[in-house]
Parts: C-alpha cells; sequence; structure tokens
C-alpha cells in the first residue's frame, strides 16, 4: 500500500520511476514529510514544461565561420529540402533556392537537429525531478518518427517537439494529436505528402492514389491502437480524408511547410470507426483527428501506454481503467490524465523492476554528476554516438512504433557491460577527472545521496574506489538500484 511506503520510498519511486533520476543540484528535500515526493511531481505539472524559444537553438550560419545564429522556421525548413542557399543574415526570411537539391552548405539540416538536441541536455537539468521532461519524452516516442529519412524531418525534429509536443503536453490530446499530423517532419515520414486522391484533380491527371503510411498509424498508433475496433475500410476512409494534407515542394518560396492542396484532396463522405465525416476540405480530416482523439479506444490505448512507460509492463485492468476515466472524464485534458498517474497509488507501489531507457538513463548520469551547462552542450556529439550504439536515439527509431518499454529489450544478457562502457565513455568525455569538486567530495558520498536506498556491497565496492572518481561513478551508474525504475 502506498500509505506503508516511507518518505524516502516516495523519494526514490519519484525520482527513479516518474523523474529523470536525482538532480546533484537540486534544492528540495523529497523525504522531508511523507507526501513531499508525490507533491513534487504536482507541483512540476503546475509549472508546466520548460519552453524552449526558437531564439535559443544556434546553428552555424555558414561554412567560412564558427559564428553561431537562429534561424526562423521556414528558414528551417527550406534548409531542411535538401537545398543550396546563399548564406544570408539569419533576420532575413526571403532567401530562396539558387541551385538544385542535394548540394549542402552550412548549415545542413543535422546541423538543425544536433542543435536542437544539445540544447536538450542543458534543460533536462534544470527541473528538480523531470516529471514533466519525462512525459515529453513519453510523446515524442508515441509520435515517433525517423529523422534520417529525409533532410526536412532532421531538420525539423527539435521544432515538433519544441513546438507541438511540448506546448501541449499538459494540454488537450486532440489539439496535439492535430499538430503532430500537419507537421511537414510527420507528413514527410509517412509518406502524405505524396497521397493523392484517386479522383481528385490531381490524381486524375497523374493517375495517382492515396498512401495509407500516415492513416494506418495515426489509428494504429496514435489513437484507438491496434485492438481499438477499426478494420481496413476506415484506414483507407482515413486515408482519402487527409490527402491534400502536404508541404510545399523544394522550388516554392514556402519549401517544407505545411499546406492544404483542394487539388490532391479526394471529394467525398468517408467514415472512420463508424462516424461520417462530409465536411469541406482540410476541415474533413480536422473533425476525423478531433473524433479519433476523444474516441473510448484512445483512452485505453493511452493509459496502457502510460502505465507501461512509467510503471510496469503488466498494469492491472483496475489501473488502466482509473486513467481512460481520466482520460475521458477531461475529454482528453493531458494534464488531468497526468495528475491521475501520480494520484494513482498502486502506481507508487509496484516493484522497482523496470529497466530504464538508455536515453532517460544518460540523462540521469548528467544530473547525477552535475555537469554545467556548457559542459552538457558540449557532451552532444558523444551522448548521440553512445545512444547510437545502445539502439536508442531520439528521433530515430526505424519504425513509427517507436522504442518498447518490454524489459526484454532492454535486459540483455551483456546489457550492464555496455552501460559500463557507455557511462564511462561519457564520463571520459566530460572530463570529470579534472572537476576539482572531487579533490573535497568522495563518490562514496554522493552515492549516498543519489541512491540512498544502495546495497551495502554496491556501497562498499564504491567507497573502495573513493580515489578514482571515474571508476566509482562508473559503478554507481550501473548498479542495479540506479538502472532500475
Amino acid at each position: 500500500m502506498y500509505s506503508t511506503l516511507t518518505p524516502q520510498e516516495r523519494a526514490r519511486v519519484a525520482l527513479m520511476r516518474f523523474g529523470l533520476g536525482p538532480n546533484v543540484n537540486g534544492k528540495k528535500n523529497l523525504s522531508a514529510s511523507p507526501h513531499a515526493a508525490r507533491q513534487a511531481l504536482l507541483d512540476e505539472i503546475a509549472a508546466g514544461p520548460a519552453r524552449i524559444s526558437e531564439a535559443e537553438i544556434k546553428v552555424p550560419s555558414t561554412d567560412q565561420n564558427d559564428q553561431k545564429v537562429s534561424f526562423t522556421f521556414p528558414q528551417t525548413c527550406r534548409y531542411g529540402m535538401n537545398l543550396r542557399t546563399k548564406p544570408v543574415p539569419a533576420s532575413s526570411t526571403t532567401e530562396v533556392p539558387t541551385e538544385g537539391v542535394h548540394n549542402y552548405v552550412r548549415p545542413t539540416p543535422w546541423d538543425f537537429q544536433s542543435a536542437e538536441r544539445a540544447l536538450r541536455l542543458v534543460k533536462y537539468q534544470e527541473p528538480e525531478v523531470g516529471f514533466v521532461e519525462r512525459l515529453v519524452l513519453f510523446w515524442v516516442n508515441h509520435f515517433s518518427i525517423l529523422s534520417s529519412k529525409h533532410g526536412i524531418i532532421a531538420a525539423t525534429a527539435g521544432h515538433l517537439e519544441r513546438t507541438v509536443i511540448r506546448q501541449h503536453v499538459l494540454g488537450n490530446f486532440a489539439d496535439m494529436l492535430k499538430g503532430v499530423i500537419k507537421h511537414p517532419a510527420m507528413i514527410t515520414y509517412l509518406d502524405n505528402h505524396v497521397s493523392y486522391g484517386p479522383t481528385s484533380t490531381l490524381g486524375r491527371r497523374w493517375k495517382a492514389t492515396y498512401n495509407e503510411n500516415l492513416a494506418r498509424e495515426i489509428l494504429e498508433l496514435h489513437t484507438v491502437g491496434v485492438y481499438g475496433g477499426y478494420s481496413q475500410n476506415d484506414v483507407i476512409g482515413l486515408a482519402k480524408i487527409i490527402t491534400g494534407w502536404t508541404i510545399y515542394p523544394y522550388n516554392n518560396g514556402n519549401a517544407g511547410q505545411f499546406y492544404f492542396n483542394k487539388d490532391l484532396h479526394e471529394p467525398g463522405a468517408f467514415t472512420v470507426i463508424g462516424k461520417e465525416f462530409a465536411q469541406a476540405g482540410e476541415a474533413q480530416g480536422t473533425a476525423a483527428l478531433e473524433h479519433l482523439a476523444i474516441h473510448p479506444a484512445t483512452a485505453q490505448h493511452i493509459a496502457r501506454k502510460l502505465l507501461r512507460h512509467f510503471v510496469t509492463d503488466n498494469p492491472t485492468e483496475k489501473m488502466i481503467q482509473e486513467l481512460a476515466d481520466a482520460f475521458v472524464v477531461s475529454n482528453g485534458n493531458l494534464k488531468a490524465v497526468s495528475t491521475a498517474l501520480v494520484n494513482l497509488d498502486s502506481a507508487w507501489i509496484k516493484p522497482g523492476t523496470g529497466i530504464r531507457r538508455p536515453y532517460e538513463w544518460m540523462v540521469s548520469i548528467v544530473r547525477g554528476v552535475g555537469f554545467s551547462g556548457a559542459n552538457a552542450m558540449a557532451l552532444e556529439p558523444a551522448f548521440d554516438i553512445i545512444n547510437t550504439n545502445m539502439s536508442n536515439q531520439i528521433w530515430k527509431h526505424m519504425t513509427p512504433d517507436g522504442y518498447p518499454d518490454d524489459n526484454y529489450v532492454w535486459e540483455t544478457p551483456d546489457a550492464v557491460r555496455v552501460r559500463k562502457d557507455a557511462a564511462g565513455h561519457l564520463l571520459a568525455t566530460g572530463a570529470v577527472w579534472k572537476d576539482p569538486k572531487w579533490k573535497s567530495q568522495k563518490p562514496s558520498e554522493l552515492a549516498k545521496t543519489l541512491v540512498p536506498h544502495l546495497s551495502m556491497a554496491a556501497a562498499s565496492a564504491i567507497q573502495k574506489l573513493d580515489r578514482d572518481p571515474m571508476q566509482a561513478l562508473n559503478l554507481l551508474f550501473v548498479t542495479p538500484e540506479y538502472l532500475r525504475r
């Protein structure tokens, strides 16, 4: 029972299960009172997500110098369309392509992606627990994209997270869903820019037809789920409804941005899961998404996924129903659903057997060691390479179903060895041994702060390595108590 947990146990659950791990620079004592840990999560929900502005994203402006500047979203889209463009002041929004595709100058699409990822590492160090940041990561994975498929996806993946997922992470699910589906990264990833209504103006002219990819994943992954009661006819109906949801081509001044092309849209009324949609134009797709966003099957699907991500591989039907009820009653208000998750007593008492995903675990090391903001920013290239080796890169899952939460995926026979190598690489890249604080602070003391529930055997082994901070910290971060939720 939740009531039988000690304040220290509740603090551990808050940080390890719901959060990004202990923050060495944290200011709150999560075990100071019986409900301090739960209240810390509720406080983060009340405060909302950290906002990341366009101006904070700095990328190289040209090949000729090291100056880094901010770019507008239209500029980012044009670079993402694999265009060679004239280097121009960042304030300009009028530059147009001067040459053909696949002829890069800086910034490249991957410069934008790298800058976005680096800033995340800095932001992850700020919250006390990191529950809302974990929610952002959950929804990024829910709407999984493969940024290596196309330059427009690579360049705008961070924008999708910043301006859609992060903005709506505690808002209305329908708004998040519509924002994601209209974003150039998702449209390009799931090929809706090459989807034609077969009897539309351009469909008839080019003898082309609809592409089912985006419609299928909206139903199977994003809303009602694979057991949500839809059929192939529903996939076809939705695919026709969202024909015309596309992006401007590379030879247009608005290259890469979303627009509705009525000449691609299939005319007529279509049915999706028992409901007919007869609206005209773009409004038809909007209505269909709004309907799917609050469907009871969507509530069940999202409730199950949240519990499997945060709590256990096998949530009970009672747990699922409680979260699904919060979703339905609030019409898909994600703040209400997230609050219900935190207030679910059974979510706190499940044994800590879940394995933290590599990306989230690596973030916790950055927080646990207390890298400076500049140091964290500089870690990004190594951070990305390490997560590549552990098959958990952000915005880079090979299939649209996202990274799984199943323990068996991450609890492989050589998992501890791989993570030990990864932690060592990250600590070495961050030059931990050069940090003067380790001359006065012993890793064994840090271990007591970060993992007070550490076993006596692990604590003793770390203490024996106090004179070698690199080895001591490396061992700390691969202990079972630190790896598990």
